[in-house]
């Protein structure tokens, strides 16, 4: 669902844009516990246990994900290689979360 000023609602959580939202629902579909915005300075989009609490920085300008400092990975528009999972897990899991992020556009 669509809500004001370009953020959009996804299981239940309002993000603060369309691609957070899609991360979220590619974390949802590898079955990884992400927990959204753990500090509210907004530099950090996403907590994930599964990746040893690593810290997931979400920017819509980087292309592929980097991990900038110790236990923090920026990811942009595309999904990249993830511990524990395939190259074709996380293209269906990617397409899965575009098309969940969509129907709620």
């Amino acid at each position: 669902m669509a809500t004001p000023q370009g953020t959009v609602r996804y299981r239940g959580v309002k993000y603060r844009s369309r691609l957070e939202a899609k991360w979220a629902a590619f974390f949802h579909h590898v079955g990884w516990d992400a927990v959204y915005d753990p500090h509210t300075d907004g530099e950090v989009s996403f907590l994930v246990r599964e990746l040893d609490a690593w810290f997931i920085r979400v920017d819509p300008r980087i292309v592929e994900a980097t991990q900038s400092e110790i236990g923090t990975i920026t990811v942009g528009l595309a999904p990249a290689d993830w511990p524990g999972l395939t190259r074709e897990q996380v293209r269906e899991a990617w397409d899965k979360a575009t098309n969940d992020v969509l129907a709620v556009a």
